[in-house]
């Protein structure tokens, strides 16, 4: 009797067992960790106010567009709801050129990461289209700044809110080619220096701006599934 109970309870542990990798397998489909990287292209919209030696200019800052690798890890709950953290590559180079008053002079350049924070809602609306919308925040640090016609140039770290429309196209229950865009409000930095070369008469003459970048990310890439 009890070699048979024995046995039993073995078949139950091995059909228990059998049920439980089943439902991890199954939640691992659709639920669980994933990753994205992407192919990132940040264009502006900006609008500037200058303080330039105790005179004020309007929109005389041009910021050339950038691009760079990301990678975004984030996490699939069950009830269609995702977060997820994107740091992106550091970005070289980015020139800032005058415009207007200032036409045709280098002000300088910089160095950026961007990362993101967001909160996604995904719908379940075809088996392979998977659109999605979210809400987050933005945080770009400035890595380094080089000076032209502006010495001593710095520029801030900027924090500012984000909404994000994307759509992944599922090759496989793992795989997908994604697509998603961020826009960035009240994405304001300020940028400061002393002028060099533009007047020999205003050289050392300070200089303060306060940018709003107005910025649209577009990224595309590939999302896999953990």
């Amino acid at each position: 009797m009890f070699l048979i109970n024995e046995s039993i309870i073995r078949k139950h542990h091995v059909l228990i067992l059998i049920f439980v990798l089943a439902q991890v397998y199954a939640f691992s489909q659709d639920y669980g960790l994933y990753l994205k990287p992407t192919y990132t292209s940040l264009t502006c919209n900006e609008t500037s106010v200058v303080n330039f030696a105790g005179n004020e200019l309007n929109d005389v800052n041009v910021l050339s567009n950038s691009k760079t690798i990301g990678l975004a890890v984030g996490y699939q709950f069950k009830n269609n709801i995702s977060t997820e953290i994107l740091l992106g590559f550091p970005v070289p180079n980015t020139t800032i050129t005058g415009s207007n008053e200032l036409e045709g002079f280098a002000i300088g350049e910089v160095e950026f990461a961007p990362m993101t924070l967001n909160v996604l809602y995904n719908f379940d609306l075809h088996k392979r289209l998977k659109p999605y919308v979210g809400v987050g925040i933005s945080y770009t640090i400035i890595l380094d700044e080089i000076d032209a016609t502006i010495a001593n140039l710095s520029v801030d770290n900027t924090l500012s809110p984000m909404l994000t429309v994307g759509l992944d196209y599922m090759l496989t229950n793992k795989i997908a080619i994604t697509f998603y865009g961020n826009k960035l409000f009240r994405f304001i930095t300020n940028v400061s220096g002393s002028v060099t070369t533009l007047d020999p008469v205003l050289g050392g003459a300070p200089v303060f701006s306060e940018v709003n970048l107005d910025p649209t990310i577009f990224h595309f890439g590939f999302r896999f599934n953990l």
